[in-house]
C-alpha cells in the first residue's frame, strides 16, 4: 500500500464552513485560528466559506484577519460575516447556515452564537457535522486548571447549551486535549513559503506571551486539531461519550447526548501535514 503524502488530502466534507474568531493580525488574542485556516486553505475541500465571529478579537477584526490570510494564500473562498456579540440573531451567516444543506460541515472555532441563532430560525437544521472547540474533560469548574479553559462556551453560554442540546452531530475538541498540541517556536519560524512567513510574523507576539506567562515557547493548536478532524481524521483518536453542557459552561460526563470527543492525536504527523500544506499554498497541485 502506497504511503499517503501529507499534502494529498481527500476531505470527507463536501461543503465546509469555517467560523473563526481569528486574531492572527490583531494586537492581542490567540492566533491558532490562523494556523487552522491556513491548513484548510491548503486542503482539498470542494467548497469552502470563511465566517468571521467575535471571541479572541472583535468580529470586524476577525473578518479583516481572515481576508488578509486568504489573500496571502492565493486561494479564492467566500467570506461571510458572523455574530458580533452574544445573542445576536440577525448575522449574515445565520442565513448561510440555514441554507447550507445536509452535506455541509461547520467548524466552529469560536463562540456558538451564529449556530444557535440558525437553530432558532430553523429547528430542523440539517448539517453533516459540527466540530466545536472548548470545555475541559478534566475539570468541572470555569476556572481550574487554567483560565480560560472554557472560553468559547463562556462567551455565549446560552448558545453553547442550545447547540449541545440540539440534534446536530457534534465532534468536540476539549481544551485539555488541544493544549497538548504544541507548535514550537522553531517550527513556526521555519514554516515555508509566503504563507509560512506570514504566520510566523503574526504569531511572534503570542509566542512571546506564552513563553513569558505560560513558560511554554510554543503555540497551542486547539483549532488546528479541529481542522484535522476534517482534513486528516486518521491522525486523531476519538471516542463516543455522553456529555451534557451545564448552564455554567462545564462539561458533565456520562449524561446527556452522544458526542464524538477527540482524546488523542499524532502530533508529529499533524505538524508535518501543516508544514507541507502551507508550503504548497499557491503552488501547482502535485500528482
Amino acid at each position: 500500500m502506497r504511503r499517503r503524502r501529507p499534502w494529498i488530502v481527500n476531505s470527507w466534507a463536501r461543503v465546509l464552513i469555517v467560523e473563526a474568531d481569528n486574531a492572527l493580525g490583531s494586537r492581542c488574542g490567540d492566533v491558532d485560528d490562523g494556523f487552522a485556516l491556513a491548513a484548510l486553505l491548503g486542503g482539498n475541500v470542494a467548497a469552502m466559506t470563511v465566517v468571521s465571529t467575535f471571541g479572541n478579537t472583535s468580529e470586524t477584526e476577525a473578518d479583516a484577519n481572515n481576508r488578509a490570510l486568504v489573500t496571502v494564500s492565493g486561494v479564492r473562498v467566500r467570506h461571510v460575516r458572523g455574530a458580533a456579540r452574544r445573542g445576536q440573531q440577525d448575522a449574515e451567516a445565520v442565513t448561510l447556515l440555514c441554507d447550507a444543506g445536509k452535506d455541509a460541515v461547520l467548524l466552529a472555532l469560536g463562540p456558538l452564537t451564529t449556530l444557535a441563532a440558525a437553530l432558532v430560525r430553523n429547528p430542523d437544521l440539517q448539517l453533516a457535522g459540527v466540530v466545536v472547540v472548548g470545555g475541559d474533560m478534566q475539570s468541572r469548574g470555569r476556572w481550574p486548571p487554567l483560565w480560560p479553559h472554557e472560553f468559547n462556551f463562556c462567551l455565549d453560554r446560552k448558545a453553547a447549551c442550545a447547540v449541545f442540546a440540539s440534534h446536530l452531530p457534534l465532534t468536540l475538541v476539549p481544551l485539555d486535549v488541544g493544549r497538548r498540541m504544541l507548535l514550537p517556536r522553531r517550527y513556526v519560524e521555519a514554516l515555508p513559503g509566503r504563507v509560512g512567513g506570514y504566520l510566523g510574523h503574526h504569531a511572534a507576539r503570542r509566542l512571546t506571551r506564552n513563553r513569558r506567562w505560560l513558560r511554554v515557547d510554543a503555540l497551542r493548536g486547539y483549532d488546528l486539531l479541529a481542522a484535522m478532524t476534517v482534513l486528516a481524521p486518521d491522525l486523531l483518536q476519538c471516542s463516543e461519550q455522553r456529555i451534557r453542557l451545564h448552564r455554567r459552561a462545564f462539561l458533565a460526563r456520562g449524561v446527556g447526548r452522544e458526542v464524538k470527543v477527540v482524546v488523542d492525536f499524532d502530533a508529529p504527523a499533524i505538524l508535518a501535514t501543516l508544514a507541507a500544506r502551507v508550503g504548497r499554498l499557491g503552488a501547482p497541485p502535485q500528482e
